[in-house]
């Protein structure tokens, strides 16, 4: 089952979903890149979503973390505020269901 491309939230298993991944609501005001965490369970702020957009691309996925492409740097995935920094790394994302409905890895 592949995933469509789309707007999803990203839920940590590790909490059973409490906590959502994403870019925290506060960051420094650099153009560097951007750490994707795991978020409080209590959320942010109203009007406040740590919505990912992701978009089927040849054999795998571009994945945005508000609106910004995401890659691996030394070892973490971030998001690119200034697209020649890096290129969107292409994301392979395969479901898992023996843990399951709408789980992927």
């Amino acid at each position: 089952m592949s995933l469509e491309s789309g707007k999803y939230l990203i839920s940590a298993m590790a909490t059973e979903g409490k906590n959502k991944v994403g870019r925290y609501w506060i960051e420094d005001r650099s153009l560097g890149p951007k750490r994707v965490v795991l978020l409080p369970e209590t959320g942010g702020p109203d009007g406040w979503s740590p919505e990912w957009t992701i978009e089927k691309k040849d054999d795998g996925y571009i994945m945005k973390s508000l609106n910004n492409y995401t890659t691996g740097l030394n070892g973490e995935l971030v998001a690119i505020l200034i697209p020649d920094m890096a290129p969107p790394q292409n994301w392979k994302i395969t479901a898992q269901p023996r843990h399951g409905e709408n789980v992927y890895t």
